[in-house]
């Protein structure tokens, strides 16, 4: 080594020693942030409703013309039915229609629900953060790494409809295999079975998560040992009987999944190779769009940690049963999403189709830096990362109920 790169070596630590000590008041009152409560409720979910809420208010008050998903939920939600418009499924429709019995307003319940589903997805990555044995921190990471997805922190807020029922109960899926993992009873499997159901009766492309899932149970022999065959016919008849009715209509409207074949450019023109080439490029370029952010915050966090002397090694092994499970099914359904582009010959991956891969990806982004960096202050980057962009979305709303922007 150089006298220069000595030099180097030992100004990066001493600089960022520096910016710690200047830097620690924030980072206690983020660590007090994630500890406290109001009420029953732990303070970050708490903020993140507010701005969720008030998101949905503005929404309301300035009364946002509805966009092209919002439009067509009003004309459906006209009447109950086991499917509409053409082969959409019927579960976010039919949650709309709940809340309008309530509310007595269309645009207002389509808002609502919209808002209401985000609350319970926050709450949800919140219980999986929980459910990993992350602290407070790492738990309240996992809730707002949310915004650091934009398609999720602001184009869910915004525009989505059945995407909204299919992130949400993927994620509550999860969560209920990690509740099987941990306590093996027969209410957690029925609960997995069942909200693996209503995710694919919010969207279809949900079997993906059910798969990744699946390879990520045989994945690990002591996950294995864990699941018992009785129980698992449990889960099995519960998802059955939720998806039966809506299946059966499914199946009697196969000839109008052609445009299906549009909306992926399946058939282009050209070689094979290159076919498969673009289709690759749209799947990684979608991802980057989806959770880029979190991913870049997750390396600078690791980044410091490891230039500051606090990480430590991370192993596979080393990590929690619970932990590796829901890595290996992220990893798991992100291959098997890339094996179904390149096999299809796709040429166009729109964000919001890869809910079922990316949303629990906070909660193990959490999970890994509580690994790397048990001190906590990686996760409280995210939270600060986090916060400032929930606050950044309630600017944009303000803007937009005032005609400003989209």
């Amino acid at each position: 080594m150089t006298v220069s790169d000595d030099r180097t070596a030992k100004g990066a630590p001493a600089l960022l020693g520096a910016l710690f000590a200047r830097t620690a008041f924030i980072d206690d009152a983020v660590g007090r942030f994630a500890a406290a409560r109001v009420g029953p409720l732990p303070l970050p979910l708490a903020v993140i409703a507010l701005v969720f809420i008030a998101n949905c208010l503005l929404s309301i008050v300035a009364r946002v013309p509805p966009g092209f998903d919002d439009r067509e939920q009003l004309a459906a939600m006209g009447h109950w039915a086991l499917g509409y418009s053409g082969v959409q499924p019927p579960l976010h429709t039919w949650l709309i229609k709940l809340v309008d019995l309530i509310v007595s307003d269309d645009i207002a319940a389509v808002y609502i629900t919209r808002s209401l589903i985000l609350c319970l997805l926050a709450a949800v990555l919140y219980g999986i953060g929980r459910a990993l044995d992350l602290s407070r921190d790492g738990a309240a990471a996992a809730a707002f790494g949310l915004f650091l997805m934009p398609p999720v922190g602001w184009e869910a807020q915004r525009a989505y409809s059945h995407s909204l029922s299919g992130l949400f109960f993927t994620a509550l899926f999860q969560l209920a295999m990690l509740m099987v993992i941990e306590r093996n009873t027969a209410k957690s499997y029925i609960l997995a079975g069942a909200s693996a159901a209503l995710a694919v009766l919010g969207k279809y492309n949900g079997l993906i998560a059910l798969a990744g899932a699946i390879g990520a149970g045989l994945a690990w022999p002591d996950l294995r040992g864990r699941f018992r065959l009785r129980r698992l016919a449990l889960a099995a008849a519960a998802f059955l009987l939720v998806l039966a009715a809506p299946m059966a209509w499914l199946a009697s409207r196969l000839d109008t999944l052609d445009d299906s074949v549009g909306k992926f450019q399946i058939g282009q023109a050209g070689s094979a190779l290159a076919v498969r080439l673009e289709g690759a490029l749209a799947f990684l370029g979608g991802c980057l769009a989806y959770a880029g952010p979190l991913v870049a915050v997750w390396l600078a966090a690791w980044i410091v940690a490891r230039i500051d002397g606090r990480a430590t090694p991370l192993s596979p092994k080393g990590l929690r049963p619970e932990v590796r499970y829901l890595l290996t099914a992220v990893a798991a359904s992100f291959a098997l999403s890339l094996v179904l582009v390149l096999g299809s010959g796709a040429t166009e991956v729109k964000g919001y189709w890869l809910h079922p891969v990316l949303i629990t990806l906070p909660a193990v982004v959490a999970a890994l830096l509580s690994a790397v960096d048990p001190t906590g202050w990686a996760n409280r980057f995210v939270i600060v990362c986090g916060l400032v962009l929930s606050l950044a979305s309630v600017a944009g709303f303000l803007l937009r109920s005032a005609g400003i922007g989209a």
